[in-house]
């Protein structure tokens, strides 16, 4: 079965990835969007290093720029697949049925086949198999009240994921991010050849808005 994996270099969509390709799925190519700033659909930041991560994990991909408009998302989507010949669609979404019933309609209309592999799956379980895969990842912007302000910028150990945990449950935001809480970047996973470093400064932007600005990364 060939498909194609809707890729962001963030830590959901790298999971999906590697469910499906050490699943026995035959993964042709990741589909990279350059979304607008603020999309409800696409991962934004730095989706020029989720290309870069593409290359180290050795996969082929499809870039290009792509707007919240339905019809400019399956343009993309359909250039992707049409790109690699792919009949399944992988997308990394945990809950989000708005995200999940549009993607389903796009894959649809484009006789193709969705596939979420990580759908329903608990949001605390989550953050804890992606540890044990040896999936790390960094949070490149934190959007939600209560999210740790140290762990910005940090690649997560098991502490930083208990202290998110604790944190989530006292000020009610999900710590797998669903909701658009925060964004990560991968920087270590099973099929990535060589690790990613980052350096970079945390700003604050507004009471709940922190970024994470990196200045200088490298492969290691």
């Amino acid at each position: 079965m060939k498909a194609v994996v809707l890729f962001s270099g963030g830590k959901d969509s790298t999971a999906a990835l590697h469910y499906v390709y050490f699943s026995g799925l035959d993964v042709k190519g990741l589909c990279i969007a350059k979304p607008m700033e603020d999309s409800l659909y696409f991962h934004y930041p730095y989706t020029e290093v989720a290309v870069l991560l593409a290359q180290l994990m050795g996969f082929n991909y499809y870039y290009d720029d792509v707007s919240d408009d339905i019809n400019s998302i399956k343009n993309f989507i359909k250039n992707c697949v049409d790109s690699f010949g792919a009949d399944y669609i992988i997308a990394g979404v945990l809950r989000s049925d708005f995200q999940r019933v549009r993607l389903e309609y796009i894959a649809w209309l484009l006789g193709k086949k969705l596939l979420a592999p990580l759908w329903g799956v608990d949001p605390v379980a989550h953050l804890h198999n992606l540890y044990r895969m040896g999936i790390r990842f960094i949070i490149v912007k934190s959007m939600a009240r209560g999210i740790p302000p140290q762990i910005v910028g940090k690649e997560l150990d098991l502490e930083d994921i208990e202290e998110l945990v604790i944190a989530s449950s006292k000020y009610k935001f999900n710590p797998a991010f669903e909701g658009g809480e925060a964004e990560t970047l991968v920087t270590k996973a099973p099929l990535m050849k060589r690790k990613l470093i980052t350096r970079g400064e945390v700003k604050v932007l507004s009471d709940e808005v922190l970024n994470y600005f990196i200045i200088h990364y490298e492969i290691v």
